[in-house]
């Protein structure tokens, strides 16, 4: 049976990130959600089927609840979206890691993260230590999703291949992954985990 095609609602033909004006969808049946016709705009409900699932799974994930603390990589979508989420659970304190001012000011502003703008600090990781008198985090979420640009320390370490001063099992994952997720393991305590 072919995979059923969907046709963007007018209003989403004029946004600028869209990404096609048709889509295949394979098993739209499970994936896609019917929002019924109220006074909410399609951007309003734009990242319900989506992102916020993929942020919310990934602080449940990271076994994030009451008093937790939190490390999220990446302030994208999927970043605002797991801190919206670990608040939710209750986190008591969420470190942002990020590069682009505006969005760590936002994740600030709307979920009361600390944020850590690694083209000022070389080592975000250290920095998250610091703050947290030398414990680290409970978790940490890689929210990256493309390694773009990583310190130079890291691309260093990384050549010579010492950058794995994190459990061997979260060093084997974060060598494949990035210098986020290099910086993620490094933040947790020795019983924390790494979600992505």
């Amino acid at each position: 049976m072919p995979a059923p095609r969907c046709r963007l609602q007018p209003s989403l033909r004029r946004h600028p990130r869209r990404q096609a004006e048709f889509v295949r969808v394979p098993k739209a049946n499970v994936g896609p959600l019917v929002i019924p016709n109220t006074a909410l705009a399609d951007e309003q409900v734009l990242f319900l089927s989506d992102i916020l699932p993929t942020g919310y799974m990934a602080a449940i994930n990271a076994a994030i609840g009451k008093g937790s603390t939190v490390a999220i990589f990446g302030a994208g979508p999927v970043g605002l979206m797991a801190a919206a989420s670990a608040r939710l659970l209750g986190a008591e304190r969420i470190f942002m890691v990020d590069h682009h001012k505006y969005r760590l000011d936002f994740a600030q502003q709307a979920y009361g993260v600390e944020p850590i703008d690694f083209d000022q600090v070389d080592d975000p990781a250290n920095v998250i230590i610091d703050r947290m008198a030398g414990r680290g985090v409970d978790a940490s979420i890689d929210a990256v999703g493309f390694e773009a640009k990583g310190s130079r320390i890291e691309s260093a370490l990384t050549a010579v291949k010492l950058e794995a001063r994190a459990a061997p099992r979260c060093a084997r994952r974060s060598r494949r992954r990035g210098a986020a997720a290099r910086s993620a393991c490094r933040a947790c305590t020795p019983a924390g985990s790494t979600r992505s």
